[in-house]
C-alpha cells in the first residue's frame, strides 16, 4: 500500500518513545501484560498519525502509521522468548 502521507521520523519515533515510557511505567506498577497491551493499544489508536495498533500473540503489538510504516512492540518478549543473552 503506498501513500502520499508523509510523518516526519522525529514525530514517528516521540510516539514509540512515549509508548515504551508507558509500557514501563505500567509494567513497574505490576500491571498484567495483557492489560497493557489493551491500554498501550487504546493510546496509540488515539494518536492522529497512527492509522492501526494490533494485537500480534497476547504479548506483541505492530504499529502501522498512515503514511504505511510499521513497527512492532515485543511487550512481552521475556515471557514468550526467554532472556536475551547478547
Amino acid at each position: 500500500m503506498e501513500s502520499n502521507v508523509r510523518i516526519p521520523s522525529e514525530v514517528k519515533d516521540r510516539i514509540i518513545k512515549e509508548a515504551h515510557k508507558r509500557i514501563e511505567t505500567d509494567k513497574a506498577q505490576g500491571i498484567p501484560i495483557q492489560q497493557v497491551l489493551a491500554d498501550i493499544k487504546t493510546w496509540l489508536t488515539a494518536q492522529e498519525e497512527v492509522e492501526e495498533a494490533r494485537a500480534f500473540r497476547e504479548t506483541d503489538l505492530t504499529v502501522r502509521f498512515a503514511d504505511g510504516m510499521q513497527i512492532a512492540i515485543l511487550l512481552g518478549r521475556e515471557q514468550a522468548y526467554g532472556p536475551f543473552d547478547g
